[in-house]
């Protein structure tokens, strides 16, 4: 009979292959709970961050490359952090914000080719 795999083994090989996912995700989650738990958030908006806001960590800090900021690296777990702690409603507020920003740069370019 041939020798059945440990399931243990099975699972830190995935993990080590997929570390840097879990990590995002497990930060993400972290600060989601403790940002609940600080501003007392209703039930419906922390599931809705439980559920997004790990995957809009991952998303992001697969797409963005570590970078130095005054000294700090800014990586895939600050990402998550960030994301964790603003909540659904910070990353959309982020978003509109530099999507107006798109527009008005867009804006400023067209008139300046005029």
């Amino acid at each position: 009979m041939p020798q059945k795999g440990d399931f243990f083994t099975a699972l830190l090989e995935c993990y080590r292959q997929h570390s840097q996912t879990v990590q995002s995700i497990i930060v993400a989650l972290l600060c989601v709970v403790a940002s609940a738990f600080y501003t007392g958030a209703k039930w419906k908006k922390v599931m809705a961050d439980v559920i997004f806001c790990p995957l809009i960590a991952v998303v992001l800090g697969n797409r963005v490359p570590p970078i130095t900021l005054f000294g700090i690296t800014v990586d895939h777990t600050i990402i998550a952090a960030l994301v964790g702690t603003a909540g659904m409603h910070g990353v959309h507020a982020a978003a509109i914000w530099a999507m107006d920003k798109r527009d008005q740069i867009a804006k400023f370019m067209a008139k300046q080719s005029d």
